[in-house]
């Protein structure tokens, strides 16, 4: 037993003794070539066991390799820590913000890696919130060059947009729930909408497998890239991939039952709150719950209010004729009477703002030359 003892405890020395080496050489080797191979070494290390991550020494060594002037270097660091990640999701949120911040590396292969560890990250974290801005991210990559661009397409086509069997109705929700509400409220209402379509069809279609990924909260967030996201839906319809056209449809249709959906429930909720207030008032007594729930409809009617206000700003002819220029194109034999009346509509437009005096907008020349 003794023995035992002693060889367990030379064992354990020499064992950080490696450790020590390997992180010196990490830190202090100027051979680009070695410091790569001491950060593979350390990455095996850390596969067979996860708590050496968790040692200050080795922590700061691997933050520092993240911004190694080598792209080698720097890629079998990110190589590490995204192994480390899908072994260990709780560690996620810590490396997030270091980690995102790669995907504008100089380097290609830096770039790819992190992409792929980020695919990783939803498939496997579908509940992280910050998948919506993960996207987000991968969608400014459509611009790069061709290896990069064709991972970002890629992943985003096997995220968004994979149709799915017609079945396993809990999560087809949790694809288009509306980016305006909390967690809390996206699980009751979810489960809600669950109910109202067993009762009408007995069937509900599913979406993805992710819960917070949503692409309303991906155009929320989109910001200046939503330019990018058009190249990707232009790539996509280029490859005339059924599949896309398939799960395209079912994002589509899901959008609108759910948008009806939603008023009606809405509704019956506003309705519920206010009998609970007035509840509340004859006993003299004030209820906690209540009141969450008016200020939870208060944030719900604040945010319609944003929408109508921004809808009011922009024309509504401005709105048709833009729905129009992107739909009428890639319609599928479109009837000559359809094409007369438009070309009729548009030119009558066209006569009355001569007359009124006022020139079209920008974005409705291109149909006025059509």
């Amino acid at each position: 037993i003794k023995a035992t003892c002693i060889f367990k405890q030379w064992r354990r020395f020499t064992d950080e003794i490696h450790l020590s080496q390997i992180i010196r050489g990490i830190h202090g080797e100027p051979a680009v070539g070695l410091r790569t191979k001491a950060m593979r070494c350390l990455t095996m290390i850390i596969e067979t066991d996860h708590s050496v991550l968790k040692i200050h020494e080795v922590r700061q060594a691997v933050q520092a390799r993240m911004l190694d002037p080598n792209a080698a270097v720097r890629e079998a660091t990110i190589e590490l820590i995204g192994k480390y990640l899908i072994a260990k999701p709780d560690y996620v949120p810590q490396y997030y913000p270091i980690l995102i911040q790669r995907i504008m590396d100089s380097g290609v292969a830096v770039r790819k890696r992190v992409i792929r560890i980020m695919r990783e990250i939803c498939e496997q974290i579908p509940s992280y919130e910050k998948v919506p801005e993960i996207l987000v991210a991968v969608i400014g990559r459509i611009s790069d060059e061709e290896g990069v661009r064709k991972l970002a397409v890629e992943t985003l086509q096997i995220l968004l947009f994979q149709p799915v069997r017609e079945r396993d109705c809990a999560q087809l929700v949790n694809k288009v729930t509306f980016g305006y509400f909390e967690r809390k409220q996206k699980k009751e209402i979810s489960k809600r909408l669950v109910e109202l379509k067993r009762a009408e069809s007995g069937l509900f279609r599913h979406i993805s497998k992710f819960v917070v990924l949503t692409v309303t909260n991906v155009m929320q967030i989109c910001g200046e890239k939503i330019r990018y996201f058009e190249q990707f839906l232009n790539l996509l319809y280029k490859n005339n991939d059924r599949a896309v056209l398939v799960a395209s449809r079912q994002i589509v249709d899901t959008l609108v039952d759910n948008v009806l959906s939603l008023d009606s429930i809405m509704a019956s909720g506003s309705k519920a709150a206010t009998k609970g207030s007035n509840t509340c008032k004859e006993d003299g007594v004030t209820s906690r719950e209540a009141v969450e729930k008016q200020t939870e409809h208060h944030k719900q009617l604040l945010a319609c209010m944003d929408t109508l206000l921004l809808f009011s700003k922009t024309k509504p002819e401005l709105l048709v004729i833009n729905i129009l220029e992107r739909v009428v194109p890639v319609m599928d034999h479109p009837s000559e009477t359809f094409l007369s009346g438009v070309d009729q509509n548009f030119l009558l437009k066209a006569m009355n703002n001569m007359r009124n005096g006022s020139a079209f907008n920008e974005q409705e020349k291109p149909l006025v030359d059509r």
